[in-house]
């Protein structure tokens, strides 16, 4: 196993050449596109995947590695010192449109526990991506959305996504397009027993006394905007999630792993002015 994979990648980026980023996107796409043949199981009987010869046919640490390796090729690409200009900007590019070329909803809950991963390796791309996928009839995250189980065995698909929203929406720059997004994903949600919900991500991006964003004040008002211009019927209960209660709590979003998102020197507190 690796202990620091980030400073392993540091250490031998100067060593890594093209050649080795064309065979690294191979890997990532043949492995990653993988569907999980545990959801050819109805839902009540996946926790026993294994019983039944479901399984992946690459290992869980295998795919996280490589779900790690591609953050870091998108996020560090720095310290490839030997690559070509912008080698391993289109290597990312590439091996995420190739992921989910022809996505489905099994591919996105196979994916689940990775997408957060991913969608630092390429954010604009994953957005993009987020949203072509929400226009399509059927769309996918409404049946993944019935794929919600409860009690012993049940599983929530749709959590991946939500921390992948959640862990761009601290850099301001994606604050209004993860607001936009969360506001869809959040108006198709038909409801259920898990917490993980995209409204419940919103409501713990904004929430005024304490945001999981760094994002400015006045960015954070645009963002707020957007979501009732353009998710009307989510902003309403969006809105009055974020009024002061004498009970109210607030939990952490998922904080990026390789992005420099957050500053070193950020205390996670907001000016008296801002609330």
């Amino acid at each position: 196993s690796v202990k620091d994979r980030q400073k392993l990648w540091q250490t031998l980026g100067t060593r890594i050449f093209d050649a080795d980023l064309d065979i690294l996107k191979d890997c990532l796409i043949s492995v990653l596109s993988e569907r999980d043949p545990k959801f050819e199981l109805p839902k009540e009987q996946r926790f026993a995947a294994l019983i039944y010869d479901k399984k992946l046919k690459y290992s869980n640490h295998i795919r996280k590695a490589l779900a790690e390796s591609l953050a870091l090729l998108g996020c560090q690409s720095s310290t490839l010192k030997h690559c070509s200009t912008n080698k391993a900007y289109y290597t990312v590019l590439s091996a995420v449109r190739d992921i989910f070329f022809n996505d489905d909803w099994v591919l996105w809950a196979s994916l689940n526990d990775l997408i957060p991963l991913i969608a630092e390796a390429a954010p604009d791309e994953f957005l993009n991506i987020v949203e072509q996928t929400m226009q399509k009839i059927p769309c996918p995250f409404e049946n993944i959305y019935s794929e919600e189980g409860s009690g012993f065995g049940g599983w929530n698909y749709m959590t991946g996504i939500l921390w992948a929203l959640e862990t761009l929406a601290w850099e301001e720059k994606f604050l209004v397009h993860v607001s936009n997004v969360l506001g869809e994903l959040a108006s198709k949600d038909p409801g259920g027993n898990w917490v993980n919900r995209p409204s419940n991500s919103l409501t713990t991006i904004f929430l005024p006394w304490h945001p999981q964003t760094i994002a400015s004040f006045e960015k954070r008002i645009v963002a707020v905007n957007t979501i009732i211009k353009e998710t009307p019927g989510a902003a309403w209960k969006f809105l009055l999630s974020l009024l002061p209660n004498t009970h109210q709590i607030s939990m952490e979003t998922r904080k990026p792993s390789y992005r420099n998102s957050i500053p070193k020197n950020w205390d996670g507190k907001i000016s008296n002015k801002q609330y």
